[in-house]
């Protein structure tokens, strides 16, 4: 009976890790410190493009994770965009992104009468 828990728990440890190297959790914020929700996160691992939004945390998490290292682009209305290289190596911390605002340029129109005004 002994040898058949040991069996089990080392499988449970197993699938556990695995399951546990699977995900990368990250958080998006503005550069002032608060959370960024609905922010777009994109990557692109062995040819296939994933994208996941954040929550109302700003949390998100990659999954599955890339093996390798990845561009992550951070898009949100309103603020800059900001790709950065993550590399499931050699970082097991979360991923962090800050955002800063976008610069608005203003827009200048001209009209011109045709002359029968």
């Amino acid at each position: 009976m002994s040898f058949k828990i040991s069996w089990l728990a080392i499988v449970c440890a197993v699938v556990a890790s695995s399951f546990g190297a699977q995900a990368q959790n990250g958080g998006v914020v503005t550069v002032s410190g608060r959370p960024a929700p609905g922010a777009t996160v994109t990557w692109t691992s062995d040819g296939a493009t994933q994208s996941v939004s954040t929550d109302e945390s700003g949390r998100f998490v990659l999954n599955p994770a890339p093996a390798s290292p990845v561009q992550v682009d951070v898009r949100l209305f309103g603020f800059q965009s900001k790709r950065v290289t993550m590399d499931p190596a050699s970082n097991t911390a979360p991923l962090a992104v800050a955002l800063e605002l976008s610069t608005i340029r203003p827009v200048t129109t001209t009209a011109k009468t045709n002359g029968r005004g």
